[in-house]
């Protein structure tokens, strides 16, 4: 497989205009992002985008790291959660470092909510330069690279994963992976070029410390262009490259996972702290008719079609909204296959668009009952939500549809070009961003916000520093079920405005040191209050929504057991004062 595609860096260097086009591309983002998410004044900028279930989780992380709490790469125990003990945060891999690290440092500067919304805003502009810089190395005109990168960048997927799966909406670094592939595939020459060799290793490392999924696709694509070369007997060079590549890549994996292959191996494995069964794999697989089919759209009629023909039937409800490609991506898509089939059908194998091939093993790969799903019967489970690669797809197919119009427009003014590319943004834009928030759903999240901030600020001036605060009803951490009314995560909230409490929620699931709480729990309150004294707890936060009764009966048996001075109190949660012992132990 030649193509016909080749790399370009002789016939399109980079240019003056170049740096123009990146400058305004990252202003027109910033602008649709900002209209997206309808962030124009400082108190909707200091407002999360999302504030409920896996944001919280993601706010934490961005917390914890900001606040040196853990730290990047070594073992993690953030000494604010898991209390009396300090929290365990290694059982559950954490191999996005270096966003981690980005967002803490955006955190820091800028405050917790602003930061993470910086962060947010910011993976689109790196997915924009990302795939600017690729466009332009793989034969797309300027003002097509410009067209493809500000579709990438506004991704349906990146709004669908939006705060609650942050790390998620890194996926800047995919289109340079499929660069490197490329590179691997029809550089003869790429191990003699140092430069070559020293931007592939570093792409390589970019792959290692970001979300583990583009990891695991760009290591297949690596092990693939090995075969390839294998195959096809190639000198031994071009066949171990990409090997050597795919080698820096689970090193950096295995770097970026220290702090949990150490906990490991000193304390045993831990099975419950991730949890994964076979049924995932099909529930969260990649179903191709959702590549087409937008589950939210701002034109109505649509949106409505889709729900009531396929949504509301669809026997099997995964997660939902972000495979769709939009209208460019499916363009793209149908043109690649036609040009594929074309190709074959005048037996023309060697011009068949290497973009097909990995569009074709990512299907086989992630679709329910594929190669996943197979794995999967072997114990391989670990990538559950295999339709997370519509974006590589995306990615394939806005290359492919960049390069044939700027083939197609060669010969064009150059006016009817930009005018075209301008009408592809803007209709790209219009299809696959969602509608904006209200301003009232805004200012709702911000009430809310304020609500936290204020009872967190109510305990820290009635309490001591380092007050612990038992936290009910008790919950597992991370991943579970919501308990009646209470949401997974939702005992994180205290925890992101607090600077001097502990609390004890928030310390990985399925050790034997975190049994106690539960065990605890199942007491009686009388019990339950004597112990907690006996550990040290300053006080007990209930959250009413996880009892039937409003927590009414259990707050009644705490007055009657003499805990009758109240620290905070609304429709949510009630605090009450306990008396720790002057000389507290630990749970056994």
């Amino acid at each position: 497989m030649k193509g016909n595609i080749e790399p370009i860096e002789q016939t399109h260097p980079w240019r003056r205009m170049d740096w123009y086009c990146l400058a305004f591309l990252l202003c027109l983002v910033a602008l649709t992002w900002c209209a997206a998410y309808n962030r124009w004044t400082s108190e909707s900028w200091a407002t999360p985008i999302s504030y409920g279930g896996d944001a919280w989780g993601t706010l934490a992380g961005a917390k914890a790291f900001s606040t040196g709490e853990i730290p990047p790469i070594l073992p993690k125990y953030p000494a604010s959660l898991g209390a009396p003990f300090r929290a365990n945060w290694n059982d559950y891999p954490t191999v996005e470092e270096g966003m981690w690290v980005w967002t803490a440092l955006l955190a820091r500067a800028f405050g917790l909510f602003t930061g993470a919304n910086l962060s947010l805003l910011s993976a689109s502009l790196f997915a924009a330069t990302s795939f600017y810089f690729v466009g332009r190395r793989m034969q797309c005109g300027p003002a097509f690279a410009f067209t493809g990168a500000a579709l990438f960048a506004l991704s349906r997927f990146i709004f669908a994963r939006s705060l609650p799966h942050l790390p998620l909406t890194y996926y800047w670094h995919v289109p340079l992976g499929l660069l490197v592939i490329w590179y691997c595939l029809t550089n003869t020459l790429i191990h003699k070029d140092r430069r070559m060799v020293l931007f592939c290793v570093a792409v390589a490392i970019l792959h290692g410390v970001q979300n583990a999924y583009y990891t695991a696709m760009f290591f297949q694509f690596l092990v693939g262009a090995a075969l390839f070369h294998l195959i096809r007997r190639q000198p031994w060079p071009r066949i171990f490259f990409p090997l050597i590549l795919g080698g820096v890549l689970l090193f950096t994996l295995g770097v970026m996972n220290l702090d949990t292959l150490y906990y490991r191996a000193v304390h045993g494995p831990n099975p419950i702290a991730v949890t994964r069964t076979y049924a995932a794999l099909e529930l969260y697989a990649l179903k191709p008719i959702e590549l087409f089919l937008p589950i939210t759209h701002r034109f109505g009629p649509l949106e409505r079609w889709v729900m009531i023909k396929y949504a509301r039937q669809a026997y099997v409800v995964g997660e939902m909204g972000s495979p769709y490609l939009g209208l460019a991506g499916i363009a793209g898509l149908l043109l690649l296959v036609w040009e594929t089939a074309r190709r074959l059908a005048r037996q023309q194998l060697d011009q068949v668009p290497f973009q097909i091939w990995p569009v074709l093993w990512i299907l086989a790969y992630s679709v329910v009952g594929g190669i996943n799903g197979l794995l999967g019967l072997f114990g391989v489970i670990l990538f559950r939500c295999s339709n997370r690669y519509g974006i590589f797809i995306l990615a394939l197919v806005l290359l492919f549809l960049m390069q044939r119009l700027t083939a197609w427009t060669r010969r064009w003014h150059w006016l009817p070009a930009l005018l075209l590319a301008a009408s592809i943004v803007t209709l790209g834009a219009w299809d696959q961003i969602p509608g904006s928030p209200a301003t009232a759903q805004i200012a709702a999240t911000r009430q809310m916000v304020q609500a936290d901030a204020a009872m967190v600020a109510t305990l820290e001036r009635r309490l001591p520093k380092d007050a612990m605060i038992f936290q009910m009803p008790v919950m597992d951490f991370p991943e579970v079920s919501p308990v009646r009314g209470v949401a997974d995560y939702e005992h994180i909230r205290p925890y992101l405005y607090s600077k001097q409490l502990r609390f004890s929620y928030g310390s990985n699931k399925g050790r034997k040191r975190e049994r106690w709480q539960k065990e605890a729990e199942q007491l009686g309150t009388s019990r339950l209050v004597g112990l907690l004294e006996s550990y040290g707890f300053s006080a007990v936060l209930i959250n009413r929504k996880g009892y039937e009764d409003g927590a009414t009966a259990m707050l009644q048996e705490l007055k009657s057991l003499g805990k009758t001075e109240v620290l905070f109190e609304s429709p949510e949660f009630f605090c009450v004062v306990l008396t720790p012992a002057a000389r507290p132990i630990l749970p056994p």
